[in-house]
């Protein structure tokens, strides 16, 4: 899948975030009451905030972004896909590992932000299931016998938003440049736009499963507890 170096880089820039993201469960669903304690404010009219999972910013949903960022986000962060570099012509801004994480965005710009990131090049983690299979998916990313996912979160300036499962997309994707794999999961979100000035967004998650372990010694390290990150970004808008 990565090397220990970008998966630090990848799947928690953005690994899992980048690769795990900030996941609260709806108490309706399948997962109800596990992220019980938290609900992500998606409906706030004011103040910073996140959109909610199902809306499609510039005719956009979560899915086509990660469709587009899917290769990007598994390589190392050079040439940005178009549609998310900041340029005069993209759409949004994507956050990710930078040599210093600074990003300067001019008013009204969508962030759109991975937290956490999987995909099926090997080395996998656990059994990686049928993409197109919902249940199968979230079984994978939260079941303890396999990811085990603990806490995903997207901070903006000191205020939590953790990612419920409706944040969670999984697409088919063309031969990724990390493995040949055509499986992408991502945790992510899209910020509402911010006021001028400097803000401070961060990314934390933490998987616990027991297929974590034997994916960490296939890279090279030992991780007995699991994997717990966070990456902080700074976000000037000017």
């Amino acid at each position: 899948m990565v090397s220990q170096t970008r998966f630090y880089q990848r799947h928690w820039h953005s690994v899992l975030l980048a690769i795990f993201t900030s996941m609260l469960l709806a108490s309706s669903t399948l997962w109800a009451g596990v992220f019980g304690h938290r609900q992500a404010p998606e409906h706030a009219e004011r103040g910073v905030g996140i959109l909610p999972a199902m809306a499609e910013p510039h005719g956009y949903s979560l899915e086509d972004l990660a469709k587009v960022t899917a290769a990007f986000n598994v390589s190392d962060h050079s040439l940005p896909p178009e549609l998310v570099n900041g340029s005069r012509h993209s759409k949004f801004q994507m956050l990710f590992t930078t040599m210093d994480n600074t990003f300067h965005v001019r008013p009204n710009t969508i962030l759109y932000v991975p937290v956490l990131t999987f995909d099926d090049s090997p080395p996998v983690i656990g059994k990686f299931p049928k993409i197109r299979d919902r249940e199968a998916v979230l079984r994978y990313v939260f079941s303890a016998k396999q990811v085990g996912l603990q806490y995903s979160i997207l901070a903006i300036d000191g205020q939590d938003f953790p990612l419920e499962e409706k944040y969670l997309v999984a697409v088919k994707v063309p031969p990724l440049p990390d493995g040949g794999g055509t499986g992408y999961m991502v945790s992510a979100a899209f910020v509402k736009p911010l006021k001028k000035g400097s803000h401070e967004v961060v990314i934390s998650g933490s998987i616990t499963g027991d297929a974590v372990g034997p994916w960490c010694g296939d890279l090279g390290f030992a991780c007995p507890d699991g994997v717990s990150f966070a990456v902080t970004y700074n976000v000037i808008v000017d």
